[in-house]
């Protein structure tokens, strides 16, 4: 019985040692901006959040498309790794982030920001992927720009088919706004017929 618990012992040490805690750091170096009002104002004061842990490139652009399809569908943004708060001028510190593994794992990620143009329609931002292999010690960094302009407006009711695509991508339609003109049109035409109820 003493023999088979060591070698019990002896199996959960081997096991504890190959597996290993691996560290990477991520940050917003470059902010986005309101390319989605055609506006160069920076995107500030918002959460950008860490997508993480794809084992490929292919891979993180299935999870965007997954992301922006899952908005579209009216779901609240979940499934991120991490999520920082943006300064006003649209950047973030460096953070660190972990995972485990029996062998330094090279991982792939991207960072999501979330917006409403002037109409009321939502928006988000998908970066372009980053990856970096987990060091042991230390951290593998991982710096995103989100310097891009293209925006993805909805076609009708279905979502652009570059969702993987860098940029904003629309999601949900703001209300019409009649235009100025039309409304006072319209109130022309109720005063004018006010009028001529009284002369009659």
């Amino acid at each position: 019985m003493k023999k088979l618990i060591i070698a019990a012992g002896v199996a959960i040490c081997a096991a504890s040692l190959q597996a290993a805690t691996y560290n990477w750091a991520w940050d917003v170096s470059t902010p986005a901006t309101a390319a989605y009002d055609s506006s160069s104002a920076v995107v500030g004061n918002t959460t950008a959040y860490l997508f993480f842990e794809y084992a490929s490139s292919s891979a993180a652009n299935s999870g965007k498309t997954a992301l922006v399809e899952a908005l579209f569908a009216g779901t609240d943004i979940s499934g991120f790794k991490d999520s920082v708060t943006l300064s006003a001028d649209g950047l973030s510190s460096s953070r660190g982030i972990t995972a485990t593994g029996d062998s330094a794992p090279k991982y792939y990620g991207f960072v999501a920001l979330l917006a409403e143009d002037a109409d009321g329609g939502k928006w988000v931002y998908v970066s372009a992927n980053k990856n970096a292999t987990g060091l042991a010690t230390g951290a593998a960094p991982l710096s995103f720009a989100l310097g891009s302009t293209t925006t993805y407006a909805m076609e009708g009711t279905a979502l652009n088919t570059n969702t993987s695509g860098t940029g904003w991508h629309q999601y949900a339609a703001g209300a019409p706004v009649p235009e100025p003109t039309s409304g006072l049109l319209m109130l022309l035409g109720v005063a004018g017929l006010a009028l001529r109820r009284k002369r009659a």
